[in-house]
């Protein structure tokens, strides 16, 4: 088990999220990211899955990439989520019982 989170970062600018996964705490992933960093790395969300790598590699692909694992995402795509890792959860299970049967 792990989680899949999403951090955000305020700056002068704009607002940039991160999207990852651990199977430690959230909090190990963000001391790192944050020294050297002037703003503050606060956590949004975070689901705990089994399937922590592949959701967090599907969220990638669907997100507007900024650079890295920094992603310009609008409000809506925050506010959604937990509800999107919900979804891609149900197709995953829904694929691998298709092909196990098959």
């Amino acid at each position: 088990m792990g989680f899949v989170y999403i951090l955000e970062n305020i700056n002068d600018s704009n607002t940039v999220y991160k999207i990852g996964f651990t199977k430690g705490t959230i909090q190990s992933r963000i001391t790192p990211l944050q020294t050297g960093n002037a703003y503050e790395i606060t956590e949004l969300y975070n689901f705990t899955t089994k399937y922590n790598r592949r959701l967090e590699s599907s969220l990638h692909y669907k997100m507007d990439r900024m650079k890295g694992e920094w992603f310009n995402l609008s409000k809506e795509n925050v506010d959604k989520f937990s509800n999107n890792l919900n979804l891609i959860i149900i197709n995953f299970l829904y694929l691998w019982i298709f092909f196990l049967f098959k």
